[in-house]
């Protein structure tokens, strides 16, 4: 029991250790290149993590769950439902629009 006492203190030193020394090399890298250079730098860096956000939520388009024919003669017209319970109707289907179900 003393023993994981005592590998708990030497943890919990060695991480705070570790964060003062990140926080000793922002504070000497601010120091080098100015305030103005880093609030730069932070500034593009949030613009640059907000699109990287955008681009991962944009909508995926789900999978065909099932499909209606609507017509039966002349130009086929399907309907068809979607996953996230969305439906959409393909006038004049072409083998072509296949690529809507990916």
């Amino acid at each position: 029991m003393l023993k994981n006492a005592q590998k708990k203190i030497e943890e919990e030193a060695k991480s705070e250790a570790a964060r003062r020394e990140d926080e000793m090399r922002k504070e000497e890298l601010i120091d080098l290149l100015g305030p103005e250079v880093m609030t730069k730098y932070y500034n593009d860096k949030l613009q640059y993590d907000r699109y990287c956000d955008k681009m991962l939520n944009r909508r995926a388009k789900s999978r065909i769950t099932k499909c209606d024919i609507l017509t039966r003669k002349g130009p086929i017209t399907l309907k068809v439902y979607r996953e996230d319970d969305t439906s959409e109707i393909i006038p004049e289907f072409k083998a072509s629009n296949l690529h809507l179900g990916e």
